[in-house]
């Protein structure tokens, strides 16, 4: 998924990677962009004020998708947006330089062969959310085959800019007061198959693994109306995806 507000020219590059969710079959086609704008990357972007003191703008930024001749809205390449937090007296180097770090193959692929095929169909984006002094980053990965159903993979960054510092999902649950227990059981009650919703959605030993063993393998945050969201592994093809917890 995502409340952002953004710059007129913040919104340009993110209209240029627009994709569909992950449940559609097939994606629409980005317009096509001219040579110019093909490949921006480490290019002075717009600042996203979202208080006084924080901003949040482009780390890297690459729009190169093409039509599919024979499909109108499918089109095939590569649209990259990653983020980049800042402060008025400087940069947020851990939380920046873990981003960068996490996505640096991806990028460097992308540079080298944004078009690896006519079927292909790659969109890295990000959304934010602020819950009190704490900003999550919520990036997706996704991709698309044509004709065929995309796929999902999230990274999610919780960062304490009050207090510099990044937080893992304990140290997150920890600062707002989250107690696991009931958060995961509603998790387990409510991600479930229909019709009898007895069968779970997730991977069962993913479950185990974030419950009993490693809760910092959480993938978790505070949607836009501070609803706790679970970012969970499919259980039949180890893809992921989200559940809202009513």
């Amino acid at each position: 998924m995502y409340k952002n507000r953004v710059s007129i020219l913040f919104l340009f590059c993110l209209l240029a990677v627009q994709g569909l969710p992950a449940a559609q079959n097939s994606v629409l086609a980005p317009v096509k962009q001219s040579a110019a704008d093909q490949s921006r990357t480490e290019t002075e972007k717009t600042v996203l004020w979202l208080d006084a003191n924080l901003g949040i703008t482009e780390s890297f930024c690459l729009a190169d998708t093409v039509k599919r001749p024979d499909d109108e809205i499918f089109a095939y390449g590569t649209s990259i947006t990653l983020p980049k937090l800042i402060h008025r007296s400087g940069e947020f180097e851990k939380l920046n330089r873990k981003i960068s770090e996490d996505f640096a193959a991806i990028v460097n692929q992308a540079i080298s062969n944004p078009k690896p095929g006519k079927n292909e169909y790659h969109k890295v984006f990000y959304n934010y959310f602020i819950t009190d002094s704490i900003v999550s980053l919520k990036i997706t990965d996704l991709h698309a085959y044509h004709l065929s159903e995309a796929t999902t993979a999230f990274q999610v960054y919780h960062f304490d800019y009050k207090n510099n510092r990044l937080l893992n999902t304990a140290e997150f649950f920890e600062t707002l007061g989250i107690s696991r227990v009931p958060v995961l059981n509603a998790f387990a009650e409510q991600c479930a198959m229909p019709p009898d919703y007895t069968e779970p959605l997730f991977n069962a030993e993913w479950f185990g693994l974030i419950k009993w063993t490693d809760f910092n393998q959480l993938k978790f945050y505070m949607n836009e109306k501070r609803q706790p969201v679970i970012i969970y592994q499919v259980a039949e093809n180890g893809i992921e995806n989200e559940q809202i917890l009513e």
